[in-house]
Order: structure tokens, then sequence, then C-alpha cells
């Protein structure tokens, strides 16, 4: 099974709890999270930390009983959900990005559907933030045991 990772753009006049309900909804099979537009520069940082947060739900090890509130911690740096939600979590008004992750297939069909004209996240060499970042989401396991 291949993953794959989108991070999809949006101003602040698009509600980011109805574009990630439509989503979901359409394909419930997708790991669906909105973040706040400052909190994310790169669809590559989404894609490790989201395959990190799929591996921990696996194993039984997630950091959160939902996998997109895991994602939102791992992103945020955090295992504290209400931190993570006020660093990283999508504000109401504000520009937002919507990340989806899941079966490649999943992707490509939500691509063909519902994201068709969505303005994509850029993909870029990861910076020395970007792997700290990284690091800090694997790490995060360790400080709850």
């Amino acid at each position: 099974m291949r993953h794959a990772a989108r991070c999809y753009t949006f101003g602040g006049s698009a509600a980011s709890e109805s574009v990630r309900q439509s989503v979901q909804g359409a394909l419930p099979g997708l790991l669906v999270q909105a973040v706040d537009s400052a909190a994310l520069s790169n669809e590559k940082v989404a894609e490790i930390l989201g395959e990190q947060t799929l591996e921990a739900c696996r194993l039984g090890s997630a950091l959160a009983k939902k996998r997109e509130v895991d994602l939102l911690m791992r992103l945020g740096g955090t295992t504290q959900i209400s931190r993570a939600i006020r660093e990283v979590g999508a504000k109401r008004g504000s520009g937002f990005v919507l990340v989806v992750i899941g079966e490649e297939a999943d992707i490509l069909a939500l691509e063909s559907k519902e994201a068709a004209g969505w303005t994509r996240l850029p993909r870029s060499e990861l910076s020395r933030d970007d792997l700290r970042r990284i690091e800090r989401g694997a790490l995060l396991n360790a400080e709850r045991a």
C-alpha cells in the first residue's frame, strides 16, 4: 500500500472545518487535518510527519485516540492537544492548509473530483528547521512513555 500526502492552501474566506468534513465525507479512509497557513510551508514535512502518525497508529502507540489529532500534535511538536490546537490549528477566518494523507489511489480520486483547482503547497528540499521539526515529531512518543 503506497501512501501519499497532499497539502492545499486556502485563503481566509474558506471555512476550514467545512472543507475538512467535505473531504473526509467523500473519502473516509483519508487522514485529513486543517492547520494554520503560517504553521506549514513544505508538503514534504507533512508527508513525513503523516507517515509517523500512520505508523504510530498501526503500532498502537499514537499520541492521541484520533489520528488527525496525532498529526496535529506532531505538526505542533507537542504532546499537549490544547497547545497543538492553539499553535498550529486552523483559525476561523484565517488562511489554512488542508493536509490530506492516505493511499495514493484515494488521493488521486480526491484530486480528480474535490481538489480540482485547489492550490498545492510547495514541495521543496528540507531545511534544517524542517529536519528538526520532523525529528521532534518522531521523539514525541518517547516523551509520552
